[in-house]
């Protein structure tokens, strides 16, 4: 009978210690209040909390998805994963190449988290690493709903090598 009440102790006690190691993994990086700590600027929105994600490899013209819908109505934040965990870089053209672009939005950058470098809009607060880049909300500035459909070419370089894949953001 002991030995069995010294089993039940055991399984409880490792019971409230996973329960209060998935509390404190749970609550990891959130301040007083239960706001999570955020490392954008007052410019920057966070990401949305539902997710959108592309597969790349096992060379960067094999991709889940060759063209990804996201929509400004029903936020997604791209996520791009290399299957591999290879480098991953994704950027997008300053000049895009779609002549049916609108003139609007020439100089704005698809996300919010995005700066210019030299002919190219890449990641600034997130940046890509360890074979996985992600987007960030969309570019608040952007407006599909009287431009219409945004369509984005983008490069992923995946160990060196490049190729591109297109971003739609629709109202």
């Amino acid at each position: 009978m002991a030995n069995g009440s010294a089993r039940i102790t055991i399984a409880v006690v490792f019971l409230l210690i996973g329960g209060l190691i998935g509390f404190l993994i749970g609550n990891a990086g959130k301040r007083k209040g239960g706001e999570p700590e955020s490392t954008m600027t007052a410019a920057h929105k966070p990401a949305p909390t539902k997710k959108h994600i592309v597969v790349i490899g096992p060379s960067a013209d094999h991709l889940s998805e060759d063209k990804v819908s996201v929509s400004k109505s029903n936020p997604r934040e791209v996520i791009w994963l290399s299957n591999e965990e290879q480098s991953l870089e994704i950027t997008f053209p300053v000049n895009q190449p779609d002549p049916s672009f609108p003139p609007q939005a020439k100089d704005l950058p698809p996300f919010e988290d995005m700066e210019k470098k030299g002919d190219e809009w890449v990641f600034k607060l997130r940046p890509c690493g360890s074979g996985k880049c992600f987007s960030g909300a969309i570019n608040d500035k952007l407006d599909p709903e009287h431009w219409g459909d945004l369509k984005y070419k983008y490069d992923q370089t995946l160990a060196g090598d490049k190729k591109d894949g297109w971003i739609v953001i629709q109202k």
